[in-house]
């Protein structure tokens, strides 16, 4: 499975990323690897996941690092989430166009290899395609956001109070619903 984070700068992207990791840690029992492309995660990401620079291997561009996770994963068959934080800074071909492709193969990789690739992306998701919101996160973020909000005004939560085991359940999973 592929998910994608995508937001204006400062909108909260890398943090969400580092509490996912820590998740990820926690309930998966494979290996998970952080990738960045320089030094800003090192005191973020917990020492249990495999944190890599793509400037200390030279990658860059969407083939190179197609071609770098490929052979991660061969070199460790354990490996079952990759987090990919800020990735239009690795990826020569920022178009929508090219990076839905990527994501297209990232995600066939991932089902024939059983494994989930979570990445972030400084952009404005009013601005991506179809083919990138099939892989948004931003959606569902916002329709959190609003009921989290809704929760916070006084008599409303005894009005809405039903739909907060529903938001719960929305709130652990994170998944796709295809809106």
């Amino acid at each position: 499975m592929v998910k994608l984070i995508m937001g204006l700068s400062g909108s909260g992207k890398t943090k969400t990323l580092i509490s996912l990791v820590s998740e990820a840690i926690e309930k998966e029992q494979g290996n998970v690897v952080c990738i960045e492309k320089s030094r800003h995660l090192t005191y973020d990401i917990p020492y249990q996941a495999r944190l890599i620079r793509t400037d200390d291997y030279g990658v860059r561009g969407n083939t190179m690092l197609l071609g770098f996770l490929c052979g991660l994963h061969a070199g460790n068959y354990d490996i079952t989430h990759f987090f990919i934080d800020d990735l239009n800074k690795i990826l020569d071909d920022r178009s929508n166009e090219a990076l839905e492709k990527f994501l297209d193969t990232l995600s066939a990789f991932g089902e024939r290899e059983n494994i989930n690739f979570t990445n972030t992306i400084t952009a404005d998701p009013s601005g991506a395609g179809d083919g990138l919101k099939k892989y948004s996160l931003f959606r569902q973020r916002m329709r959190f956001a609003f009921w989290g909000f809704l929760f916070l005004i006084p008599g409303v939560r005894l009005r809405y109070a039903e739909h907060a085991e529903a938001l719960a359940v929305n709130l652990v999973g994170f998944e796709n619903d295809g809106e």
